[in-house]
């Protein structure tokens, strides 16, 4: 079910930015607002849900400001919640999609933007929208090229599934923010060729975007308190794809997930499934790698020339590498 509600705003107050390392102090008001409005939801978040809200104003303050969001941008939201993160973002005269799958909280959305004309709320479930192209070419106007920023404190447990559905909307995502656990925000950020946390979602992140741990966050900025810190990421997107010489994506990605399937193997064994063991032997020493190379020690251009180098040889066809 999508419906689609706008609403109307009078007054936008400007937004100051703050140093990234300033103490994050939770303000009463809003932690309150934001206990009083779950009371009256009737709602009992939960921490195995990943249900933890926003109850620090200057927490919010330092995401529109390291996002960057400025009067006229677009953002997409996903998982508004009580809608505090969506008010500091209008308040920077932006422009918001906003995509709810409680039904409660939706309805508790629609009601609270009523009267905003620059909301647009989307109740549903973000991984079932099979349309979600159509639905942002749809916010920006049928405008063509990338111009929509995404904006989100979104459950833990959904990260990487959010990610391997948002950066590859590089056509019309200009960047990708979202709100963390710390350690994992670090891994997905840091995470480099040879390291323990470098895998299959880290090759992903580098091929479509320049990943940032921008600041923490403490997790008392947070209701219910979780038992662990947070912290603020970007995901800046910068495709590589024309280094695949048309060769497609989804195909490098899935070549990415065969080499990673088994991290103790050899990249020669784990793509014995795709390619010849021969074959995958000579592109590595052809390309100067270790014939024992296993994946985790292979960068993500070293992947998309030996996935360029054994799809040419296997398709019969030379390769520019």
């Amino acid at each position: 079910m999508n419906n689609t509600v706008f609403i109307r705003r009078s007054v936008r107050l400007p937004v100051p930015k703050l140093n990234a390392s300033a103490h994050l102090r939770v303000h009463a008001s809003l932690a309150s607002t934001v206990q009083k409005e779950l009371r009256l939801l009737e709602i009992v978040p939960k921490r195995s849900l990943g249900q933890n809200f926003v109850t620090s104003e200057e927490v919010l303050h330092q995401i529109v400001a390291s996002a960057d969001i400025q009067k006229g941008d677009k953002i997409l939201e996903i998982g508004p919640g009580l809608g505090s993160l969506t008010e500091a973002v209008l308040r920077c005269g932006a422009t918001v999609l906003a995509i709810e799958k409680d039904d409660v909280l939706h309805g508790h959305l629609k009601q609270k933007f009523s009267q905003e004309p620059a909301v647009s709320l989307i109740h549903s479930d973000v991984f079932l929208l099979k349309n979600i192209r159509d639905i942002l070419y749809d916010f920006v106007g049928g405008e063509e090229g990338p111009s929509i920023k995404m904006v989100a404190n979104i459950p833990y447990n959904i990260t990487s599934d959010v990610l391997k559905m948002m950066l590859p909307l590089k056509d019309q995502l200009t960047a990708v923010h979202l709100l963390l656990e710390d350690g994992a925000a670090r891994r997905l950020t840091e995470a480099r060729p040879g390291d323990k946390d470098y895998r299959a979602i880290s090759v992903l992140i580098n091929f479509y975007s320049n990943p940032r741990y921008l600041f923490k966050v403490n997790r008392g900025a947070f209701y219910p308190e979780p038992s662990i810190d947070s912290a603020f990421t970007e995901f800046a997107l910068c495709p590589k794809s024309d280094q695949l010489h048309g060769l497609g994506e989804q195909g490098f990605l899935n070549f990415v997930g065969s080499a990673f399937v088994s991290k103790r193997k050899t990249l020669v064994n784990n793509l014995k499934t795709r390619y010849p063991a021969a074959l995958v032997e000579e592109g590595l020493i052809k390309l100067g790698m270790a014939s024992t190379a296993r994946a985790e020690t292979l960068s993500v251009q070293d992947f998309m020339r030996l996935f360029v180098c054994l799809t040419s040889e296997a398709n019969g066809t030379s390769a520019v590498l």
